[in-house]
């Protein structure tokens, strides 16, 4: 693994690293050795064998890492993480079928391009794959561009979890405990006060969902309307159409910055109730504490300010709408 021919000074096992002293060469480290701990017969002789993850703490640890290994190339491979009940809380596969295609896909590296999800190993020797303790974030769309805010869901509480790999058809589960940063702890921070900041994080992250997905459904119905019209020479159904369009571009404008092309554009055009919203999950998780009473109300005024769009998306919908599908 790297290491050169040279003169090892000294060993030392921290925690779950092994870091060698060298001669004239500084230091090397071997990191997360806990696989290497748990190797015995069984293993070896294993078709695949999921490890027990190292116990991640909380704001010292930013994912769990889960080892795995294969005797041979799967053709599918799922991770399940469920909490102490057994309830699926995220879920992550990787098939063979789907390797290829992507393959045949890939036209090229794009320097700037974004990793996607991550996804299981499906190669045969040893796998590992990072569980950044969140579930799922908001509904998305495509070309979405925010500032301050990135799509992940709410970092979940300290407690009791359970990984499952399967392999093919047959499964192996694993227990492990995200710790209580022992840091808020010494603040004088409670369970209960994380919890309170995970129903709310829930909360901000379905906010966001309800207003993306009308940005979705008023571009679809949007796009219908297009289509109709290039199919039909009614001009009543024209200007009508194009009345339902322009009215549901407002609302849409008032949700998410429609001006947004690049990264860079919010400085220059002011985001929009969307964006704010997701932006206050940030904010709200910053810190192992409650939310703060502000926190509580920006969300409440955004929230009302959001559901009034949605209010008008909605009456666009009863009756513009309506009249519109009466000449189809």
């Amino acid at each position: 693994m790297n290491l050169p021919v040279t003169q090892v000074s000294d060993l030392v096992v921290e925690d779950h690293d092994l870091v060698i002293g060298t001669h004239g060469r500084g230091f090397w480290v071997m990191r997360s050795i806990g696989p290497l701990r748990q190797l015995t017969d069984e293993v070896a002789n294993a078709d695949f064998w999921l490890f027990d993850p190292k116990d991640p703490v909380r704001r010292f640890d930013n994912a769990v890492s889960i080892d795995y290994i294969l005797t041979d190339d799967a053709d599918h491979v799922m991770l399940e993480f469920m909490d102490a009940s057994g309830e699926v809380l995220a879920s992550y596969e990787a098939s063979a079928e789907d390797e290829e295609e992507e393959e045949e896909e890939e036209q090229g590296f794009n320097p700037f391009g974004g990793g996607g999800n991550q996804a299981p190993g499906l190669t045969s020797g040893s796998n590992r794959f990072r569980w950044n303790m969140r579930l799922e974030g908001w509904t998305d769309f495509e070309g979405r561009i925010f500032w301050a805010a990135s799509n992940q869901g709410p970092a979940v509480l300290p407690g009791n979890y359970q990984v499952r790999l399967t392999v093919d058809g047959e499964s192996m589960t694993q227990d492990f405990e995200i710790k209580m940063n022992p840091r808020a702890v010494a603040e004088g921070v409670t369970v209960a006060e994380l919890r309170e900041r995970f129903d709310f994080a829930l909360r901000i992250r379905d906010r966001v969902t309800d207003a993306n997905e009308a940005v979705l459904r008023m571009r679809s119905i949007k796009s219908q309307i297009e289509d109709r019209i290039e199919q039909n020479d009614n001009a009543e159904l024209a200007q009508l159409g194009a009345t339902v369009s322009d009215r549901l571009s407002g609302v849409e404008g008032e949700v998410y910055q429609v001006q947004n092309q690049s990264n860079q554009d919010p400085l220059n055009y002011p985001i929009k109730l969307n964006n704010k919203i997701a932006a206050l999950q940030n904010l709200v998780e910053g810190a192992e504490s409650r939310p703060t009473d502000q926190a509580y109300q920006v969300f409440e005024t955004l929230s009302t300010q959001l559901q009034g769009e949605l209010d008008q998306m909605n009456l666009v919908i009863q009756q513009d709408l309506a009249r519109l599908n009466e000449l189809l």
